[in-house]
């Protein structure tokens, strides 16, 4: 079974610009988000969807690939559903196949553990 997590990531926060690099006991929000997918049993690739390159170059030390996402689904009103499908195809085209299973981590659930997820996916 092929388990994937993907974490949407934008770059234009209103209430707290520049949310998802800041960070929470030294370590970024984003960055938490993909130790905790990284560090699961299941999950073999982990990517960080965003609008921005500097939250992609946050998040790639921690072990995530990064997708780019384009400005049309990247607004403030764009879904995360919108993000997670985007990056579902780029995932596909990137890999040449579909995951069985895509787990959906946010940056603003710092305290997701590993742990947690493995017990989602089982």
């Amino acid at each position: 079974m092929k388990v994937i997590a993907v974490i949407p990531a934008r770059g234009g926060s209103v209430g707290l610009p520049g949310k998802n690099i800041k960070p929470l006991n030294g370590v970024p929000l984003v960055g938490r988000a993909v130790l905790a997918a990284v560090n699961s049993a299941f999950v073999s690739d982990v990517y960080v969807s965003s609008d921005s390159s500097e939250i992609l170059g946050v998040a790639a030390p921690f072990g995530a690939t990064g997708i780019s996402r384009p400005a049309e689904i990247s607004g403030p009103t764009a879904s995360s559903e919108s993000a997670l499908v985007h990056a579902l195809h780029e995932v596909e085209r990137i890999k040449g196949t579909m995951p069985d299973v895509l787990v959906f981590l946010q940056c603003t659930s710092p305290f997701t553990t590993s742990e947690q997820i493995d017990a989602v996916v089982a």
